[in-house]
């Protein structure tokens, strides 16, 4: 049995120090955003997945644009495996061009800005 819900907690609530107060409010940011919508960890360096805000845009070779909203299903789209196609996209010198595979001109782009 939980002997900490609000609705039947005894004990008295502590609130927050001004201090502490202070102190989270002045805290600095933990991630940081790209250019292309990813997210990433400042300590790790590392892509937090489930943070992304992007969308894949797909130019074929007849002038049709696809987006995709995953990588998963721009992968599927191209025909190469997601691993596969996200070291392409990662890859520095990009800066937010397209990158040419199988026929297809693929980038990603930012849904929020």
């Amino acid at each position: 049995m939980n002997n900490f819900r609000l609705s039947t907690y005894k004990g008295i609530a502590v609130a927050l120090t001004q201090e502490e107060i202070e102190k989270l409010l002045n805290a600095g940011s933990t991630v940081e955003r790209l250019l292309d919508g990813r997210v990433i960890d400042r300590d790790t360096k590392k892509v937090l997945p489930r943070q992304v805000s992007c969308i894949y845009q797909i130019c074929e070779q007849d002038g049709a644009v696809l987006l995709a909203n995953s990588l998963t299903e721009a992968a599927a789209i191209v025909g190469l495996y997601p691993d596969t196609l996200s070291k392409y996209l990662d890859s520095e010198q990009l800066n937010g061009e397209f990158i040419e595979i199988k026929n297809h001109k693929i980038k990603r782009v930012c849904v929020f800005s």
